[in-house]
């Protein structure tokens, strides 16, 4: 990467990934600028050799202000737009940085030069938005991006003599819409402060990223002339980020970046502002299921809902709901489908011979994590019961870690395949991801899974197992148990206590010691199995679509209900069958604990969220509510402890809505007299 001589005044950021002849337009784009002082840093997101030897000749065109960075390896699965935004920041040199995506360009070639100008009258600049229309499939869709800040220009003085206005932090706060990062110039010390982009969401990354700017300026800069041209993704194409997301998806990733922001920011209008937001994309997804006949949700979200945004007549609307649910309290969350059906038509009998079809599938996936995980394989390969395949999907380890697997599959056998997703060295797709790689290339009838730090230490787990499902052919979920440890010391003895206690009460299955339990039996565990005791009918597995792969947290315990809600003949053995390693959370060495505990709270409420979003099962909805109003509880303990009372509040009241109390409505009401009369008098 060639650097200029002196640091330049802005750094135009540009993730792009195999959108060749997009990012072409976007940088040509770029360079008829009128100003000069700026560099442009191309994040190149593991784009394919093929895209990234076009790369040449189109520089080309181009001078020594355009650096073309290449973000891992050629063809990996990618970090996604906001890693890559993150990465050019960290790269950038100039003072203010602006922000083009591949798909649209600057269509006006002053728009940096008016910048510029009028940096020079206000120097202490913190923010800049520009305008923008909105093409879809080509055709205006919206000629103006932000006509609520247009309309009030009226009467205000320009910045020296250009097309430039001083607004307020409330005209962008009380805007419908917000600039999107084609239009927004930010200081670069502003976007260092609010930690750059969020990198757990690939969804409306760049909403979450202005508010949190917006949340520490009082003023900005605007001009309301157009000067970028936006294409507005269609949500049928799948070919882009957001898009390949349902509108479920969206409406629950939604939710998290409006929640995050809430945590994040200060403001009380902006606070609002995002609860609002909420609220209505909540809406949405109040009446999608209430059209689906998931009445319970939908009366229950829709007070968090009324809680977050009131209106009489949603009001009404949710009362309304509660009278239909109590209506159909007898019929409703019956079973959409029954699995057992499922499995006549995709699998046969587990009594029928299948040719080469094994009985089970172990999905192992890893990542630079090679003696642990050797341990795994061996200790797999030790099972008794030998009619299984084991997939290891390595999920972008090193290529000294890969340089080691022909060592290790010497003392393996023809069961074990080690699938590679995506070259060596890049960041990784996530275990979501790589588990759901291993899910699309089983055979075998049964799907069971183990980490690669955690392993099973009872030769016999596969052989019961087998034994049982062969039994009973209706079977469609099997759970063990685990003991776990911390740092190689026992830390739970019985990982499923309440199971484990009601098992003398449940019809044993023959002469093992395995016996027959209910859906409401782990409905109602305080804990849930993870994956290492965890075996699902491969049917019922695919019926979910495997693992959700939006957030990087807590994925089994969301993948396990909603297998959990497609099932009704569950076997469980008491027996310890696997040694789980807890992760340490300050060693920051596991997906999970590479976030913080807020984000971790989030992340679980989200997960609650996309549950509720999957399943019918009654009481399995109740309980996800319950999981999303207790992770909301201790999230607004913290805000409330940081002198954070407005967000505490914001989100004490969704809350309680997923599990009432009245201990906690009474926290509530210190909060609101708190901030009504104690906070104003201190600030």
């Amino acid at each position: 990467m060639q650097i200029m001589a002196t640091a330049p005044l802005i750094s135009v950021i540009v993730p792009t990934r195999n959108r060749p002849q997009l990012v072409e337009q976007t940088l040509l784009a770029i360079f008829s600028q009128t100003y000069r002082n700026f560099e442009v840093l191309v994040i190149d997101d593991g784009s394919t050799e093929d895209v990234r030897n076009l790369y040449p000749n189109l520089w080309e065109t181009l001078d020594e202000r355009f650096h073309l960075i290449l973000l891992g390896p050629a063809d990996h699965p990618g970090n996604g737009p906001s890693k890559a935004r993150n990465f050019g920041i960290a790269q950038a040199r100039g003072d203010f940085l602006a922000f083009c995506d591949d798909d649209d360009h600057w269509s006006s070639d002053d728009h940096l030069a008016v910048f510029a100008d009028a940096l020079a009258t206000k120097p202490d600049t913190q923010m800049y938005v520009a305008n923008q229309i909105g093409l879809r499939n080509g055709n205006i869709a919206i000629a103006n991006w932000l006509p609520d800040v247009t309309a009030k220009l009226a009467g205000r003085s320009r910045v020296s003599d250009g097309p430039v206005y001083e607004i307020q932090q409330s005209d962008l706060i009380e805007s419908r819409t917000f600039p999107h990062l084609n239009i927004l110039i930010v200081h670069r010390n502003l976007a260092n402060v609010i930690g750059g982009f969020w990198e757990k969401v690939s969804y409306e990354e760049d909403l979450n990223f202005f508010w949190r700017c917006l949340d520490r300026v009082e003023t900005a800069l605007f001009r309301p002339d157009i000067v970028s041209i936006h294409n507005i993704p269609n949500p049928l194409a799948h070919d882009n980020v957001s898009t390949q997301s349902t509108q479920e998806e969206r409406w629950v990733l939604r939710g998290l970046i409006c929640r995050h922001a809430v945590v994040h920011i200060q403001n009380p209008a902006l606070i609002r502002m995002a609860c609002h937001h909420h609220a209505d994309t909540l809406r949405h997804f109040v009446r999608a299921q209430d059209k689906r006949g998931k009445h319970y949700v939908a009366w229950r979200l829709a007070i968090t809902a009324l809680l977050s945004r009131f209106s009489l007549k949603w009001f009404g609307y949710a009362g309304y709901l509660i009278v239909k649910g109590l209506v159909h309290r007898k019929r409703q969350y019956g079973k959409c489908e029954k699995t057992d059906q499922i499995v006549q038509q995709k699998l046969p009998n587990n009594n029928e011979q299948t040719g080469q079809r094994p009985f089970f599938s172990v999905i192992v996936p890893t990542r630079n994590r090679l003696p642990v995980a050797e341990e795994t394989l061996f200790a797999i390969h030790a099972q008794t019961f030998r009619d299984f395949e084991v997939i290891v999907v390595d999920d972008g380890s090193s290529e000294d870690t890969r340089g080691a697997y022909p060592k290790i599959w010497e003392r393996l056998d023809d069961r074990f395949r080690l699938v590679k997703l995506g070259p060596a060295d890049h960041p990784g797709s996530g275990p979501s991801t790589a588990r759901n790689h291993g899910i699309s290339l089983a055979r075998g009838r049964f799907i069971a899974f183990c980490d690669d730090d955690d392993h099973w230490c009872a030769p016999d787990h596969l052989a019961i197992a087998a034994r049982a499902l062969t039994e009973d052919p209706h079977v469609q979920m099997y759970v063990g148990n685990q003991i776990g440890l911390l740092d190689g010391v026992e830390m739970v003895p019985d990982w499923l206590p309440d199971i484990t206690r009601i098992l003398p009460r449940r019809p044993r299955q023959g002469d093992s010691d395995v016996y027959r339990i209910l859906q409401t039996d782990l409905i109602a565990a305080r804990t849930f199995p993870h994956l290492n005791i965890l075996i699902v009918r491969r049917d019922v597995v695919e019926a979910v679509k495997g693992f959700w792969g939006k957030t990087p947290y807590e994925g089994d315990l969301e993948f396990f209900w909603r297998c959990l809600d497609r099932v009704d003949s569950i076997l469980a053995r008491p027996t310890i069958v696997s040694l789980h390693n807890i992760p340490d959370q300050h060693a920051h060495k596991n997906v999970s604990t590479q976030s913080s505990e807020q984000e971790r709270w989030l992340l679980r409420a989200t997960n609650c969220r996309h549950v509720l979003a999957s399943i019918r099962t009654t009481a399995l909805a109740r309980r996800a509510l319950a999981l999303e109003g207790d992770t909301l509880r201790h999230l607004s303990y913290q805000l409330a402890e940081s002198g954070h009372g407005r967000g505490a509040l914001r989100l004490s009241l969704q809350a309680l809505s997923g599990r009432f109390s009245v201990k906690w409505t009474g926290y509530i009401l210190t909060l609101v007299v708190r901030e009504a009369f104690v906070e104003p008098g201190r600030r």
